[in-house]
């Protein structure tokens, strides 16, 4: 059938440089396996596929032949799933996998050992009995944005893992001599630092690509970050503009301007959450141009829309009524790996602009006199390390900020989101750190906090604010909750 031709031809695209990638990676494994004398017990294919929609046992069995041609019949094949039917009769079609299952410990461990055996009974047609594994056991689960923080109580989770350690009787437990826990590393609350607003997002794009109707950021190569859409957008100010989208992915700012950025103005940002993707205001100035700074927030991992995820405008835009067209779509420039456009990072631009004028102890001498809206403001600054023995892990403590990304030096270290939670600290391992300058760099996207107020104001370039760090990371207290 038409779908079947289809399904074929997509494993086929897919496989192929899967396959160029095995044909490099295997065969140094192979000496390394365990029954030639290696560290390397098993090998895992996928990574719970049974919570995959396509349930395509084709492709398992495509990834199996790949992983023996290389590695030989003898090597064990692992697969790791949920442990439930559904999910291991996809995960885990063969009977000459290794099915193991993962939970944590909230998990029945009889229960779900019993289940995976029911379903990978032991035939003669397989390489070795079923041995039972759990490949993932969860100490908590992870956090999103606005939600809790998981936890679960020590006891809890010591108990149900002596659960699992007692299901079998071939476990040796309490009279082996065990290795040394390792030490927790150190931390260092290093002082305060003023980050001063240099610049914005919309500055350091560079060249892109154009089209009449609004791509994809993957249709652009734009897997990460942030792109800037562009078009032409004639209108007066005062005069009420009703932008609609059929889709955005995941956050769009909007913004109007004239052609050379001298009037920037932020009109405020919708996502796809939000239950209209209809966006009205009005300009206040005369426009030329219409600025659409889409961010994309992470890609899904695990539900059914994880394998359809696209980031960017998707669809169409209208201005009242009438469908925007003549698009440029330009990556900004975070660091190399943001787009292959990008021959020069961020931080080198902030710090060729930055890092001279910081020691200025007259604050409007830190890039003139331009303001820039505050969604989308670039702050940095700098924090100087005297030696090795200065250099620790650290969390950043962004007091005044809201909701943004953090970089150091080249490194986009991660997110911060004040607002939300339940995370109030950004950690900074101290491989990212070193003797001498560090640049700090904060992009905030929403809005500042100052005297215990929400503001979005446009601020001037070499205004300054406190950047301070901790020793431990802090939660948003009143959204705790057991993971019980």
């Amino acid at each position: 059938s038409a779908h079947l031709l289809v399904t074929v031809l997509l494993i086929a695209e897919f496989l192929a440089p899967v396959k160029r990638w095995f044909d490099v990676l295997l065969p140094r494994l192979k000496e390394h396996l365990y029954h030639k004398g290696g560290p390397v017990i098993m090998i895992q294919i996928e990574n719970d596929y049974g919570s995959y929609a396509a349930c395509d046992t084709d492709y398992i069995g495509a990834l199996n032949a790949l992983v023996r041609e290389h590695l030989g019949p003898e090597v064990l094949v692992s697969t790791v799933d949920i442990g439930t039917k559904n999910h291991l009769k996809c995960g885990s079609p063969f009977k000459l996998n290794l099915a193991t299952i993962n939970f944590g410990p909230s998990g029945d461990t009889v229960g779900l050992f019993n289940r995976n055996l029911e379903l990978h009974a032991f035939t003669d047609n397989c390489h070795y009995s079923i041995s039972q594994v759990n490949s993932e056991y969860y100490t908590g689960w992870m956090d999103h944005w606005g939600y809790p923080h998981f936890q679960i109580e020590p006891k809890v989770f010591i108990d149900r893992l002596l659960d699992l350690l007692y299901y079998s009787p071939r476990i040796s437990f309490k009279n082996t001599s065990g290795v040394e826990v390792p030490r927790n590393t150190t931390k260092i609350a290093y002082d305060a630092i003023p980050v001063y607003l240099v610049s914005h997002l919309i500055e350091h794009v560079t060249g892109g690509s154009s089209a009449m109707v609004t791509v994809s950021m993957e249709a652009v190569q734009q897997y990460s970050g942030f792109m800037l859409y562009r078009t032409e957008f004639y209108r007066d100010a005062g005069q009420p503009v009703r932008l609609k989208f059929k889709d955005v992915a995941d956050y769009a700012y909007i913004y109007t301007t004239s052609v050379n950025l001298d009037t920037l103005v932020f009109h405020g940002a919708i996502s796809r959450n939000d239950r209209s993707l209809v966006f009205y205001f009005k300009p206040k100035f005369n426009t030329t141009d219409l600025l659409i700074l889409v961010e994309n927030a992470g890609y899904t991992t695990y539900n059914s829309k994880f394998y359809n995820d696209h980031k960017g405008i998707i669809g169409p835009v209208s201005a009242d009524g009438r469908e925007l067209l003549g698009w440029s779509f330009m990556p900004v420039c975070l660091n190399a790996e943001s787009h292959s456009k990008c021959n020069w990072t961020l931080v080198d631009k902030i710090t060729e602009k930055f890092i001279s004028d910081v020691q200025k102890t007259s604050e409007q001498q830190i890039g003139g006199k331009r303001s820039w809206p505050t969604s989308g403001s670039i702050f940095a600054g700098i924090l100087n390390i005297e030696s090795f023995e200065r250099l620790a892990d650290t969390f950043v403590q962004p007091l005044n900020f809201t909701r943004g990304v953090l970089l150091v030096n080249n490194e986009v270290v991660g997110k911060y989101n004040q607002a939300l939670g339940p995370q109030l600290r950004v950690y900074v391992p101290k491989n990212f750190l070193h003797v001498g300058t560090n640049i700090f760099i904060l992009i905030e996207l929403d809005s500042l906090w100052l005297n215990e107020t929400m503001t979005s104001v446009n601020r001037s370039v070499g205004i300054s604010y406190p950047l301070l760090f901790d020793v431990q990371m802090q939660w948003h207290r009143t959204r705790d909750r057991s993971l019980q």
